[in-house]
């Protein structure tokens, strides 16, 4: 079964994430700036937990050049988490009976 997410409200976390970086951190105009994570959602589409595999960012004309951030208290990292929370409802697949987790990136160029 797939109980389809509130694609709006996924479709808003990108933006907000695009506009807060632009605002917060004007330094990185000229950037790309990438994050996954895999949302666990829980059986009514609400976030259970999500696991951040970190930020990238680079140069369009460096891309070899990455910079990744871990940091879960990073300024970059709470902006990410903040705007996550806010997604009301998330895709739920439940395959065979369990309840999948399912990846999450967005790329933003600044």
């Amino acid at each position: 079964d797939v109980h389809r997410g509130d694609t709006v409200a996924q479709n808003l976390c990108d933006r907000e994430i695009e506009t807060a970086f632009r605002e917060q951190f004007p330094e990185w105009k000229g950037y790309e700036i990438s994050t996954r994570f895999t949302i666990v959602p829980r059986p009514d589409g609400t976030l259970a937990n999500v696991k951040y595999d970190g930020i990238s960012i680079w140069k369009k004309e460096e891309p070899d050049n990455v910079t990744t951030i871990n940091d879960l208290d990073h300024p970059c990292m709470k902006l990410i988490r903040e705007a996550v929370k806010r997604v009301p409802r998330w895709e739920v697949r439940i395959i065979r009976g369990n309840l999948q987790s399912l990846e999450w990136q967005t790329r933003t160029r600044l």
